[in-house]
């Protein structure tokens, strides 16, 4: 039996929408503060840390990266946020995935018909979408990754008939 740790980091596109909301809310920020020096008071002070506060939050969420863990069987994915946060998406037993194609392959056809909940824990970019494999898994579950060569060969020796890379 072979035993192997595969770890695959995956930096995500930065959301341009919540890159705006973040220089928005801190704009705001700052003219709360100017207002608070003004004589606005605690109206001013207010809108001053509700703004800084959102600011921040949409500075965090628009920095992720993607972790793929291979362990024992398991695929774990955790999502990472401003290099600092963790937070685990959803652990995958390889023995209930029913296949791993790649999205613009061949293989494709036969599952794109399938009704599934789709979760997208790939980057987004749109150069990268030959290296997207959609992970079927447990009948309802199509999951879109952008696995390495080694994250796939480790994959593969647990389900070799499963994997799909044409």
């Amino acid at each position: 039996m072979r035993d192997e740790i595969v770890e695959v980091l995956v930096k995500c596109k930065p959301k341009m929408g919540l890159i705006v909301a973040k220089y928005l809310a801190y704009i705001l920020c700052a003219l709360g503060i100017v207002f608070t020096m003004i004589g606005g008071g605690f109206i001013g002070f207010v809108i001053a840390i509700v703004f800084g506060g959102a600011g921040f939050l949409a500075g965090t969420y628009s920095q992720m990266e993607y972790e793929y863990v291979y362990c024992n069987k398991e695929l774990d994915i955790d999502v990472i946020y401003s290099q600092s946060k963790r937070k685990n998406v959803i652990t995958l037993d390889l023995g209930k995935m029913e296949a791993l194609v790649r999205v613009e392959g061949s293989k494709m056809s036969e599952y794109a018909s399938r009704q599934c909940t789709i979760k997208d824990l790939s980057t987004g970019d749109k150069a990268n979408k030959d290296n997207v494999y959609a992970l079927f898994y447990d009948g309802n579950l199509k999951i879109l990754l952008e696995p390495n060569d080694r994250l796939l060969d480790a994959i593969s020796y647990v389900a070799p008939r499963k994997i799909y890379k044409d």
